[in-house]
C-alpha cells in the first residue's frame, strides 16, 4: 500500500481537551506529515472552536480541507458524516490513514477501507505510523 493522504480527528488527538490546548507533538507530527502527504481535518467540531484554537496556535493551514461534521448537522460516525468526507476530498480509503481516537470512528472507517490508527498518545501514533512505513524522523 502507498500512502497518499492521511485524516485527522480534532479534538483529543489534535487537540489535547485535558489541558485546552493544542496538542504540540500531534502538531510536530502534522508539520512533518505535511511535506509528504495530502492532510485532511474531519472532525466534530466547530468551525467557530477551530478558528478560536487556530488563533491559539495555528494549524490550520497545514490541512488540504476542514469537514466539521457539526455544521453539517451530522456526526461522526454516522453514515451521512463519511459522505461528506467523501463529496468534499479526493480520498481513496485504500490509499489513506484515518486517525481518531474513538473506537465507533475507527469501526466506521474500516468498513469503508480506510487504513486506520486510534491514537492513544504520541508514542503509539509514532509506532502506528512506523507500521504504515511512514518515517516521520524523530
Amino acid at each position: 500500500m502507498i500512502v497518499k493522504g492521511i485524516v485527522f480527528d480534532f479534538y483529543d488527538v489534535l487537540y489535547d481537551s485535558s489541558k485546552h490546548e493544542i496538542n504540540k507533538d500531534v502538531l510536530e507530527i502534522v508539520k512533518i506529515l505535511k511535506n509528504k502527504f495530502k492532510l485532511y481535518l474531519f472532525t466534530n467540531s466547530s468551525k467557530e472552536f477551530l478558528a478560536f484554537n487556530d488563533k491559539q496556535t495555528q494549524f490550520l493551514d497545514l490541512f488540504l480541507i476542514h469537514i466539521t461534521t457539526i455544521d453539517c448537522n451530522c456526526h461522526k460516525p454516522d453514515e451521512e458524516s463519511f459522505k461528506i468526507l467523501f463529496e468534499e476530498t479526493d480520498i481513496e480509503p485504500k490509499d489513506t490513514i484515518f486517525i481518531d481516537d474513538k473506537a465507533e470512528n475507527i469501526k466506521e472507517a474500516k468498513k469503508y477501507g480506510f487504513n486506520t490508527i486510534q491514537y492513544e498518545d504520541i508514542k503509539l501514533l509514532k509506532d502506528n505510523l512506523k507500521r504504515y512505513n511512514i518515517d516521520i524522523g524523530v
